[in-house]
């Protein structure tokens, strides 16, 4: 009876040790993924800020060469 206890502490210990690998891996994988995730937004975000940049310059240059008579 005490080899097999030992062995099912064994099979017990073996089992945890994968679902926890494997817990481990489904945390990396949500890191990549939120990592990946935030470099979307960055490059979304710099692609805006450049086109309301582009906006904002051409918006002033028409309202400097109507402001200006002649």
């Amino acid at each position: 009876m005490d080899s097999r206890s030992n062995n099912q502490q064994r099979q017990e210990e073996a089992v945890r040790r994968v679902v926890g690998v494997s817990a481990l891996r489904q945390l990396r994988r949500m890191v990549d993924e939120d990592h990946a995730q935030s470099a979307a937004n960055r490059a979304l975000g710099r692609k805006l800020l450049t086109a309301i940049l582009i906006i904002a310059a051409l918006g002033l240059a028409f309202l400097l060469k109507n402001a200006i008579p002649g």
